[in-house]
């Protein structure tokens, strides 16, 4: 692996989580792909301690896999009805 990606991987997490949190723990949905090889669980898990712990949907695929896991579909949908539980979405303008 080249070193740059190696401190890409190291130091993504620590960055995202010096940073001050503007979103709601309640709305904060974190989704990982088990065997994802760009985002690694580790990273995902270093990223969730730290940030309390959000609501977390992990699935046995990689870094596309989101688009045909289950989970990741309930997570979604159930952060949105939370989100908007009247069904309206916002459009912006």
């Amino acid at each position: 692996m080249r070193p740059f990606v190696r401190l890409a991987r190291r130091s993504l997490p620590e960055t995202l989580n010096s940073m001050d949190r503007r979103v709601p723990f309640d709305r904060r949905y974190i989704f990982a792909g088990l065997a994802d090889r760009m985002s690694t669980f580790g990273q995902v898990r270093r990223l969730w301690l730290p940030w309390d712990r959000p609501t977390l949907a992990a699935y046995p695929g990689g870094h596309v896999g989101i688009f045909w896991s289950s989970a990741v579909r309930r997570l979604v949908g159930g952060a949105l009805t939370d989100a908007f539980p009247a069904g309206e979405i916002p459009m912006p303008g």
